[in-house]
């Protein structure tokens, strides 16, 4: 009897733990660095806050890997990505039988994944830029690697959907499960901007929690300076004037030519000036980039785009209101909510200051169309409503809405060629049909939908499922227990007599 307990239990634990692979070993520290002026230890301490950043020429690292072939993929974080340098394979008695450059990369990457051959023994790294400099080098046995590992994808030759976020971790806090949403239940094609440089460690956080939201195209970094300025008049001079601002937006969108962008509300969330001026400089962007005359550089380079539509958060204009409490397949039986917090989660620098949250002053989960050529949305389920070859919408994932009478689409009066004043004003208290602040900024009407309740349906196959086995293998343990239970009591008292 109890071998049958035990085979039961051992057949519930392999079925329970069927489908998970065996994980890559972190052996960086089974590996020798050398390098040819400081300290290698900040290469190999795991962290992206240290860098080593050499100051002579053709300065050069090298890894020495453990025997056996055991390093199966080596991630290199650079500290800029590279435009130059020449990796190079050596086997045992240090001849060089393999080179890699970086003309062969298909694009400059901050974090690249690299699988040496198994005879190789020493890796060495050569660049000729001494700024370049090199953040991080971490090394994994054969396995599956850490979420956070990913090999990056090119970013979009033509985007669906372009997000621009301010500073990196906005995209999760205001804007919630809308880019793993889009990129892959949707299966559109989602680029990623970041307006303001948070730097190396903060760029790292936001590769990392785009990496653990299943997202594997590689984010856009514009670099403008990161600054909480006291007003939005300063905030144009950090980012050095009003033309550049345009002149690096303008050049965005043409090169990504995205039907919808989505960005931040037009009061900056809780007020960040950098917020407000990502959100009501867009309309002038959109404008500019249409117009081949202006910005002739990117224009020559690019061609002329026209963007469909502008969404921002809170916007009440055309409201849509998603559910990310809807679970999803695509994100692992997460919920949009909890795949915007896991990938929050990975901004360990901003943790002590914010959080994501659901519902609230800022609910991540409400937006509405600012801008539009195709006319106002009807439906209010989805971000291409009116755009020609757009996917149905997921109407579960969508807050449900009454059923708008029909009206023809308003005319969006094209927005101003010259580079805009900028002020301070703000949208009125109720935050209805804000006038923009923005000299002659487009003002669209389209007609408001009053919000109804959301809709709370919720996917729990996937908790029900681990739930199901906690309960089955505590049931399988309790009759175990006290059958043997009961056999001992039957034993002592059999003694007794």
């Amino acid at each position: 009897m109890r071998k049958k307990w035990l085979a039961a239990a051992i057949v519930l634990l392999a079925l329970c733990s069927a489908g998970f692979a065996e994980e890559a070993r972190n052996i960086t520290k089974e590996c020798r660095f050398w390098v040819s002026e400081g300290s290698a230890y900040n290469i190999s301490n795991s962290s992206l806050a240290s860098s080593w950043k050499p100051e002579g020429a053709e300065p050069e690292m090298r890894i020495m890997l453990p025997d056996g072939g055991v390093a199966a993929c080596v991630q290199i974080d650079w500290r800029r990505a590279p435009e130059e340098y020449t990796l190079t394979e050596y086997d045992a008695n240090q001849t060089p039988f393999f080179t890699h450059t970086a003309a062969e990369d298909s694009f400059p990457c901050l974090s690249q994944l690299y699988e040496p051959n198994s005879n190789a023994k020493y890796i060495s790294i050569k660049f000729t830029t001494p700024e370049q400099g090199i953040s991080r080098i971490r090394v994994f046995s054969a396995g599956e690697l850490p979420n956070t590992v990913v090999r990056w994808e090119p970013p979009c030759e033509k985007a669906d959907l372009l997000v621009v976020s301010a500073h990196q971790d906005d995209e999760w806090l205001w804007f919630g499960g809308i880019i793993p949403y889009y990129d892959l239940v949707r299966d559109k094609n989602v680029q990623v901007v970041y307006m303001a440089k948070g730097g190396r460690l903060r760029y790292g956080e936001a590769l990392n929690g785009l990496a653990v939201a299943g997202v594997r195209t590689y984010p856009h970094f514009i670099g403008l300076k990161d600054k909480h300025d006291s007003s939005l008049e300063a905030a144009v001079k950090t980012w050095t004037s009003m033309d550049h601002i345009l002149n690096v937006l303008v050049e965005v969108i043409r090169r990504y030519k995205p039907e919808v962008i989505l960005t931040h509300d037009w009061n900056g969330e809780y007020g960040h000036p950098q917020h407000q001026l990502t959100s009501r400089v867009m309309e002038y962007a959109i404008a500019a980039a249409a117009d081949p005359a202006q910005y002739s550089d990117s224009a020559a380079q690019y061609g002329a785009w026209q963007v469909k539509k502008l969404y921002r958060h809170l916007e009440e204009k055309c409201p849509i209101e998603f559910d990310w409490h809807v679970a999803y397949p695509e994100f692992g039986g997460r919920t949009g909510l909890q795949v915007a917090t896991d990938s929050m989660n990975e901004h360990v620098s901003q943790l002590q200051y914010y959080q994501v949250r659901d519902h609230g002053k800022y609910d991540n989960a409400l937006f509405g169309l600012s801008y539009s050529t195709v006319g106002d949305d009807v439906l209010h389920e989805d971000l291409f409503e009116n755009i020609p070859e757009s996917a149905p919408a997921a109407a579960e994932n969508i807050k449900s809405s009454p059923e708008p009478s029909a009206a023809p689409a308003a005319e969006v009066e094209a927005a101003p060629t010259a580079a805009p004043e900028i002020t301070a004003e703000t949208a009125p208290a109720d935050n209805s049909s804000p006038e923009p602040a923005l000299t002659g900024a487009p003002s669209p009407e389209p007609a408001p939908v009053a919000p109804t309740a959301r809709s709370r349906e919720r996917n729990t196959a996937a908790p029900l499922l681990i739930a199901g086995c906690g309960v089955v293998a505590a049931a399988f343990a309790y009759l175990y227990f006290t059958s043997h239970e009961r056999r001992r009591r039957r034993r002592r008292r059999r003694k007794r007599r």
